[in-house]
């Protein structure tokens, strides 16, 4: 208590800084609707338009994630068939976890595509760990949200989302 009212009286850690506020709340809630909107329309966008362009492809593990997801659907009788898994070859990555869940989000959802949307929706989990770290970090609300606001929106985490890339999915199981 004694230490709460020395910061508070100096200022260090009042209420407004530390994210606890209602208007801090909305104020992040609104950024994280945001950047799910904006990654959502912008996949969207990448798909439907894109195909005529070109390859919908960031990097070539991309088509072969999808190609494993195919299979996958095509072969599985259940939502974890180890051994589907295994003969497909998507027990063969060293990081087996992500061709896992992607056969597995795409059996669920029967397509593809979904695992996009998964790396969208784990993008945007990211914003809110980047702003609760930077909180920890700085004990200020100004400075989480600007680094918040600076990973919703810069180019390569706005952009890796929209493929079936291991990458988010790093970003937020570390």
């Amino acid at each position: 208590c004694m230490m709460a009212a020395i910061l508070s009286k100096h200022n260090i850690y009042s209420e407004e800084q530390s994210g606890f506020s209602v208007s801090n709340i909305r104020e992040l809630n609104k950024l994280l609707k945001i950047a799910l909107l904006v990654r959502v329309v912008l996949c969207v966008f990448i798909l439907v338009i894109g195909k005529e362009i070109g390859e919908l492809y960031f990097i070539s593990d991309d088509m072969m994630y999808e190609s494993l997801a195919k299979a996958y659907i095509q072969m599985s009788n259940s939502i974890f068939d180890l051994d589907v898994l295994e003969q497909i070859g998507a027990a063969g990555y060293l990081q087996v976890f992500w061709p896992y869940t992607m056969c597995i989000f795409a059996y669920l959802f029967k397509s593809i595509y979904a695992v996009r949307f998964l790396n969208i929706i784990l993008s945007t989990i990211a914003v809110k760990l980047v702003y609760d770290l930077t909180l920890n970090i700085s004990g200020n609300h100004k400075t989480a949200i600007r680094a918040a606001k600076l990973y919703a929106f810069l180019p390569y985490p706005l952009i890796v989302c929209w493929f079936p890339v291991k990458d988010i999915y790093l970003t937020v199981a570390v």
